[in-house]
């Protein structure tokens, strides 16, 4: 069982690669700021380190997504448990990359321990308040206050950088100012990439740590197999939020970045559960509401699938929980 509770886990972080890696460096590609590829290079690295900094800081992820306080903690360590709740996440995130919707490791993970703490334990064993205050209150906040956020600064930025020209070309001060803007949007990319290492390697780390490796060794199995998801299935969402959603300028796009890194940075040391994926897809659709260029239809799928994200792990976890526990 712990050997087929690895791969699941390792699964689930290749899932949350392909799925998640775009979203950091999504406004580098959508601006054309960086090809894809290069792009998609600086999220591996920056993902890498901040996978590599929640060994220090993300203990409160840790405990959080091992199950303690939110199920019976008769649960928590239990193998079969963990491999459902891991299955269910898994393939809800396969899924919904496949269609390539953006949609939230966290929200899975949740719903996973739900669905399978309820099948194990019975509905009545779930906290209810806990699971209140610490996973939904972030998870439904954190996304509308990115796009408010990112609404109100992006609406005060230029959609195009507009400078004096000379005859001869763009003046000294205009190259400079658009150097700047870019190497600040870079800087952001990057940032929002690390954060998103710091907050979604331990909540997936939390399903091996409680049984199979300790902390530092689960998160780095982790991180590698979120490397390899990111590189090799990352791009129909990356797509997906950097071209469909709307399109932007290097300044919008920075706005977005910062807004988002800022949030996950603050939330992350804290244990708060909230997630990269709807910060920066809140973050750009901030944008699309600031310059009225919204793809509306590409904005109400992607809510669509956050609304069912939850369920779906949470029926398919409890589906697992039930077959395994049958088996024992």
């Amino acid at each position: 069982m712990t050997g087929v509770a690895l791969i699941t886990v390792l699964l689930l972080a290749w899932a949350n690669g392909a799925n998640d890696n775009g979203k950091g460096v999504a406004t580098l590609v959508g601006s054309g700021a960086l090809s894809e590829r290069r792009a998609l290079q600086l999220a591996l690295s920056s993902t890498a380190l901040g996978a590599v900094a929640s060994v220090l800081l993300g203990a409160g992820l840790l405990l959080a997504f091992s199950g303690k306080g939110l199920v019976p903690d008769s649960l928590v360590g239990d193998s079969s448990f963990l491999l459902s709740v891991g299955l269910g996440a898994g393939w809800t995130v396969v899924g919904f990359t496949w269609v390539r919707m953006p949609v939230s490791t966290t929200h899975a993970l949740v719903g996973g321990l739900i669905g399978a703490g309820a099948a194990m334990a019975g509905p009545a064993s779930i906290d209810a308040a806990r699971l209140a205050a610490v996973f939904a209150l972030p998870l439904l906040l954190s996304p509308l206050a990115a796009a408010v956020l990112t609404w109100l600064f992006a609406s005060r930025v230029p959609t195009r950088t507009h400078s004096p020209v000379r005859a001869g070309g763009e003046s000294v001060v205009a190259v400079q100012a658009v150097s700047s803007v870019a190497r600040l949007h870079i800087a952001s990319a990057a940032t929002v990439s690390f954060a998103r290492g710091l907050n979604d390697a331990p909540k997936i780390a939390a399903l091996l740590a409680v049984t199979v490796l300790p902390g530092a060794g689960a998160i780095a199995l982790v991180a590698f197999a979120m490397a390899a998801g990111g590189w090799f299935g990352v791009q129909r969402v990356t797509r997906t939020i950097s071209r469909d959603i709307t399109d932007m300028s290097e300044a919008e796009g920075t706005v977005a970045n910062v807004v988002t890194a800022a949030l996950v940075l603050i939330a992350s040391p804290l244990g708060l559960p909230v997630s990269t994926t709807h910060v920066s897809v809140g973050a750009v659709f901030g944008i699309g509401v600031s310059s009225g260029r919204a793809n509306t239809d590409t904005v109400r799928a992607i809510l669509g699938a956050w609304v069912v994200t939850l369920p779906i792990a949470a029926f398919l976890a409890g589906a697992c929980a039930l077959v395994l526990g049958a088996g024992q």
